[in-house]
């Protein structure tokens, strides 16, 4: 039935073409998965390095808080020593 409506001759011609067009299209289909894929890799490689800046900036703030605390605890100590340095080098014993 098939080949009464086409025509073997029209159906031997469509069928190369077809083929053709069906290769087009999944190479084509292939290089943007491909491109896909690479921008894919660039995202997860760029994360990556977010990633550990981001781990690097918080290690760095944490030190940073670590020694307000310890401004802050020991503050009478420093202002103590600033008044006593202060004293030795004017000479006010």
């Amino acid at each position: 039935m098939l080949f009464g409506l086409f025509g073997a001759e029209r159906l031997g011609a469509i069928l190369p073409s077809l083929r053709i067009s069906i290769s087009t299209r999944v190479s084509a289909s292939s290089a943007v998965a491909a491109d896909i894929a690479q921008i894919h890799a660039a995202f997860e490689q760029f994360d990556g390095t977010l990633q550990r800046q981001i781990a690097a900036f918080q290690l760095f703030d944490r030190f940073l808080q670590l020694i307000e605390r310890g401004f802050e605890s020991f503050g009478w100590l420093a202002v103590r020593l600033a008044f006593l340095i202060e004293n030795i080098l004017t000479g006010d014993r």
